[in-house]
């Protein structure tokens, strides 16, 4: 890559010195793995001109890719989406909006959303400066699918409701298990607690207060029901530490 070398005393400077190995020489070598636009500057010391020079690569179609930081997440968690080659696209990758985010025109990748089902992300890549060479990107992140059932829905035996920080609150949590009803009695058989709404994946946290005063130390019985590849239930004590 070049031009002809002047008989009379130049000075050459090239606008990229990053992936070229010599910067002030009229021909250097470069070995990028991206279209790039280099401008040369030239000068005697009194006038000055400046060249451009645009350098595409042949298969780069077959190269240029989207790829993520997993193939395949739990649900709700995120991953991060990028091209798999550094390439200098300013306004030319076009991200589409599948209603996980809106991403701008030209970045290179981005972090999603917490993803609720397997998710296409794809792109479009404008190669050519006329627009006419385009390349559709995609690439698809999978939900690795949850165990539902006794086991793996898990409901603490005991808490400390003193706010330091540790196990304050009883919590049951699980992205695939539906609650309907979580009710716990004390032992005279009085309901000190129900969840405000029901169908929820995530059990509003109970914290030990009742009409609010502060619960007794001692064994409660819970009762919980759901939707967990049908109908759920199960029951046990928490036990309540001050």
């Amino acid at each position: 890559m070049g031009i002809k070398e002047y008989e009379y005393p130049m000075t050459y400077t090239w606008n990229d010195a990053t992936h070229l190995n010599n910067a002030n020489h009229p021909n250097p070598i470069t070995t990028i793995q991206f279209p790039f636009n280099f401008e040369l500057y030239i000068t005697d010391g009194t006038c000055t001109d400046t060249i451009l020079q645009h350098v595409n690569i042949e298969g780069l179609s077959d190269e240029l890719e989207l790829v993520a930081s997993e193939d395949t997440v739990d649900q709700y968690e995120t991953v991060l989406i990028k091209l798999n080659l550094f390439y200098d696209f300013d306004d030319t990758l076009i991200w589409n909006n599948y209603d996980i985010t809106e991403v701008p025109q030209g970045v290179l990748g981005f972090t999603s959303n917490s993803l609720e089902e397997t998710t296409t992300f794809s792109a479009i890549a404008i190669l050519a400066e006329d627009s006419n060479c385009t390349l559709p990107l995609s690439k698809t992140v999978y939900i690795r699918p949850y165990t539902c059932d006794q086991d793996s829905i898990f409901v603490p035996n005991g808490f400390t409701p003193n706010n330091d920080g540790l196990n304050d609150v009883v919590n049951v949590a699980h992205p695939s298990f539906t609650i309907r009803t979580f009710d716990v009695f004390d032992r005279y058989g009085n309901k000190v607690y129900e969840i405000p709404e029901e169908g929820s994946h995530h059990l509003f946290p109970w914290d030990g207060i009742y009409k609010d005063m502060k619960l007794e130390p001692g064994a409660y019985v819970y009762y919980l029901e759901g939707d967990c590849n049908g109908a759920f239930s199960k029951q046990g004590n928490i036990t309540l530490i001050r």
